[in-house]
């Protein structure tokens, strides 16, 4: 028995940093990239819309792609559910570094998302059943929320370096060798595991959802398109919303239960999450646009600079604990 326990310990740190990975990945595709907007643009032609496509177009996939990835998760095993989304994603990657125009590349960011989704729900899922012990999976779960930090902080950072020397291809071309590291670690360190039957997969509420996003996307980044056009993608965006929240109400099993937001904790908590995206994502995308066009900062210099707003998501989690147990989750 202690052997087992030795070996599980041993074990626990590998599995932890390959599972890990995959968050890294995701999260540092999209923040290594907003630095090197500029170069993405002159080089494959984007317009301002046009770029900030190249961040929704994953954002949206990503959304759409994880409604769909749990149920197909428990049905076929979450191990091969991550793997699955990490060959995608490198495939992706590959093809968004290699991409020549704007079509191509907005068509493989959505694939990039959807492949992100299955790695984030394939890994979640592994995590919860390679540390069975409640306290090992909290260290677990905590090891990589501060790998995800290090994704938000060195991102900017990381992927200015990476374009102003190699060229903003390389962004993609990086995440070769991690993809491949994961695609070999993780067979080799986590077993296969499935919940038949716990959840059904539910394309009308996924297409709904991803299509009434999408309206609003398109309407709110048509600047220069008529008044008729954007106003009938905001009608048809809501009007798509009503109808999800309305399907989801009725389904025996949602996957988005509205249910989960009438109480004002859960109210209040979807609220600050919202208007925290909202700021965050909306500095993230735009500051390095705004530091290359009116102040001609390099793109070293725009991802050195943007450690101001990304540092935090690194150095604070390491503290936030600390702070909960003496304050509480509430005034925290």
């Amino acid at each position: 028995v202690s052997e087992r326990l030795a070996m599980a310990e041993r074990r626990s740190v590998p599995t932890t940093l390959a599972l890990g990975l995959s968050t890294f990945l995701i999260l540092f595709d999209v923040t290594a990239v907003v630095v090197a907007m500029p170069a993405i643009a002159k080089d494959v032609g984007l317009g301002v819309s046009g770029l900030a496509w190249v961040i929704d177009a994953y954002s949206l996939a990503f959304t759409g792609a994880l409604l769909a990835s749990g149920a197909l998760a428990d049905r076929f095993g979450h191990r091969r559910c991550m793997l699955a989304g990490n060959a995608v994603f490198l495939a992706a990657s590959v093809a968004c570094g290699m991409a020549l125009s704007e079509p191509m590349l907005l068509a493989m960011r959505v694939v990039q998302g959807g492949g992100a989704a299955f790695m984030a729900t394939g890994g979640t899922a592994l995590v919860a059943s390679a540390f069975p012990n409640v306290a090992e999976r909290a260290r677990a779960f905590g090891v990589m929320g501060v790998i995800a930090g290090v994704a938000m902080a060195l991102g900017p950072t990381l992927g200015g370096f990476l374009a102003a020397w190699l060229g903003w291809r390389w962004i993609f071309f990086a995440n070769i060798p991690f993809c491949l590291a994961l695609a070999l670690a993780v067979p080799l360190l986590v077993a296969e595991t499935n919940d038949k039957g716990e959840r059904r997969l539910d394309p009308v509420g996924i297409a709904l959802l991803t299509i009434s996003l999408g309206l609003a996307i398109d309407a709110l980044l048509r600047r220069d398109g008529s008044l008729v056009l954007r106003a009938a993608c905001l009608v048809g965006s809501t009007a798509t919303a009503v109808l999800f929240i309305r399907q989801q109400w009725r389904s025996p099993r949602p996957v988005l239960d509205p249910r989960v937001f009438a109480t004002s904790t859960m109210a209040g908590v979807a609220a600050l999450l919202t208007a925290l995206q909202f700021g965050y994502w909306a500095v993230l995308v735009y500051l390095p646009l705004f530091l290359s066009a009116a102040l001609h900062v390099s793109m070293e210099g725009a991802g050195s600079a943007l450690l101001a707003a990304t540092l935090p998501m690194l150095l604070v989690p390491l503290i936030g604990g600390r702070l909960a147990m003496h304050w509480g989750w509430r005034r925290l």
